[in-house]
C-alpha cells in the first residue's frame, strides 16, 4: 500500500484540547489528529475571522451545496488563514497530511516539513479510533509500536494495526457504527514556512 494523495493543512490551536482527550494525551502522549481543536479562527467573532473559518471548513459546490471538508488544500487561504491567527496572537500547529484520501488534495507547493508518523483515523476526523485503542486491551501491544508523538514510524506498523483493528470492528466488539477510515502520513510545518509558500 501506498500513499497517494497530499490532502493538504490541518490547523490546531496549540493549547486547546478536544473534550474527553486528555487523559489519553497524557498517557500516551497522543498528538495525532485527534489531538487538539481544528479551525481555531472560528472562537472568534468577528466578520474576517468567521469568513474564514467558513471557507476553511466550507467547499461550495453551487450556492445552495456545499461540502465539509477536514483539510485547507488552497495555498492562498492557508496564508490568510494563518497571518490572521498571527495578527490574533492564536497559538497554532500545523499538520500536513498525506492520504489514501483522494477527497481533498492540495493544490500548492511543497513546502518544509517534519515527518512525525502514520495514524489510522476516520473522516471526517473523530476521536473513536484512537478511544478504542486507549482501552480495548488486544490492541494495547500496538502501544510498544509507537514513537514520542503516539504515531506510528512505519507503514508497516500502521498497516498491522490498522488490519487488527478491522478484525476487533468486524467483530463487532470495539467501532460505534459504519465508519469511513483511511490511513495517514503527518508532518508538522512551521508557520513562518508556510507563509513562503506562495504559488507566484
Amino acid at each position: 500500500m501506498d500513499l497517494h494523495y497530499r490532502n493538504g493543512f490541518l490547523i490546531q490551536h496549540f493549547y486547546d484540547h478536544p473534550h474527553g482527550m486528555e487523559n489519553i494525551i497524557q498517557i500516551h502522549n497522543y498528538y495525532r489528529l485527534s489531538a487538539r481543536n481544528s479551525n481555531p479562527l472560528s472562537m472568534l467573532s468577528t466578520p474576517e475571522c468567521l469568513s474564514l473559518s467558513k471557507k476553511a471548513e466550507w467547499h461550495s459546490i453551487s450556492e445552495h451545496e456545499h461540502i465539509l471538508h477536514e483539510f485547507i488544500s488552497n495555498p492562498d487561504l492557508l496564508i490568510r488563514y494563518v497571518k490572521t491567527c498571527q495578527e490574533y496572537s492564536i497559538p497554532i500547529r500545523l499538520l500536513f497530511v498525506e492520504s489514501d484520501y483522494n477527497g481533498e488534495v492540495w493544490t500548492g507547493p511543497d513546502v518544509p516539513k517534519k515527518f512525525l508518523g502514520y495514524e489510522y483515523n476516520t473522516i471526517p476526523i473523530d476521536d473513536q479510533i484512537i478511544t478504542d485503542f486507549s482501552w480495548y486491551l488486544p490492541l494495547a501491544p500496538f502501544w510498544d509500536r509507537v514513537n514520542s508523538f503516539g504515531l506510528f514510524s512505519s507503514l508497516d506498523d500502521v498497516t498491522l494495526f490498522t488490519n487488527a483493528y478491522k478484525q476487533a470492528f468486524d467483530r463487532g466488539e470495539i467501532g460505534d457504527g459504519d465508519m469511513q477510515a483511511h490511513t495517514f502520513r503527518l508532518y508538522e510545518v512551521q508557520p513562518d514556512d508556510v507563509l513562503r509558500c506562495k504559488t507566484d
